[in-house]
């Protein structure tokens, strides 16, 4: 089934209070291949629909995930052994490590609605759903009020501002695999070869299935999966060429999202 015909909506609900520019310093670190032009402009954030992927409940962390529903979330296929837990509301980090939220910001992915791609460029995706809060009953997209809407149509111009947020390594102790943000320009998409498609948002390890939004929309794109923005641009999967992600997110929707309860505009 393709998102065009799909007969689910999300509900894009903007929290404008949230999503504000962070008054963090730029962090002074070395040209890393990743990074865009020689610095890291990464900001410690807190924007509510990006969580931290685990192994374990008390796990080291190491990859991002973006939430499109109240239970469906998006991120890579090479973060496949790291898709067990999510958590939300993350703390900066400690000289002992990372820090985690209290366990009523802890969801444990459902197994069985996992789906993805391969680890290749342009095909590095993943689709799952997790279960209700042990503690809250709640589901994700209940308790941090909103989830991302998506973009799937390829209207996106040459220098729209993206923003990629995740929990990529640090070389500053507070920072290291907790929340972060980075703007950059979108280059093109890749249509030719394996379709992808590129940009120069700042990353660095840890991004990795972190959500690529339009910042003026809060609509998302694809997911980050890796690049070398200091040569050819840093690399997403992109919904709009990927037709098995497209089907893998709404097959996740449709069971997300009952019939007649969802509001919002998904924009195909």
């Amino acid at each position: 089934m393709g998102l065009a015909t799909s007969r689910f909506s999300i509900a894009a609900v903007l929290l404008t209070t949230v999503f504000t520019s962070q008054s963090f310093a730029i962090s002074d670190q070395p040209t890393l291949g990743t990074v865009c032009g020689g610095v890291d402009r990464r900001v410690p954030s807190q924007f509510p629909w990006d969580g931290r992927m685990l192994m374990t409940p008390d796990g080291k962390g190491g990859c991002s995930a973006a939430l499109i529903g109240r239970s469906c979330m998006v991120t890579v296929a090479h973060c496949y052994g790291l898709t067990k837990f999510v958590e939300f509301n993350v703390p900066l980090s400690n000289e002992l490590g990372i820090v985690h939220p209290p366990l009523e910001h802890l969801y444990e992915v459902d197994a069985t609605t996992h789906r993805w791609g391969s680890n290749k460029a342009g095909d590095d995706w993943a689709v799952f759903r997790v279960r209700p809060n042990s503690i809250t009953g709640l589901l994700p997209g209940e308790a941090q009020q909103g989830w991302y809407g998506l973009h799937a149509t390829l209207d996106v111009a040459k220098g729209t501002i993206l923003r990629v947020t995740g929990y990529g390594v640090d070389d500053e102790t507070d920072r290291d695999k907790a929340q972060q943000s980075a703007t950059g320009a979108f280059m093109r998409f890749e249509t030719t070869t394996i379709p992808r498609f590129y940009h120069q948002v700042d990353t660095r390890s840890g991004n990795s299935g972190g959500g690529i939004v339009i910042e003026s929309t809060r609509q998302l794109i694809g997911v980050h999966s890796g690049g070398e923005c200091d040569t050819q641009g840093n690399i997403g999967t992109s919904l709009g060429l990927n037709a098995k992600f497209q089907a893998a997110v709404d097959e996740c929707l449709a069971a997300d999202v009952p019939v007649g309860s969802a509001s919002g505009v998904r924009l195909y």
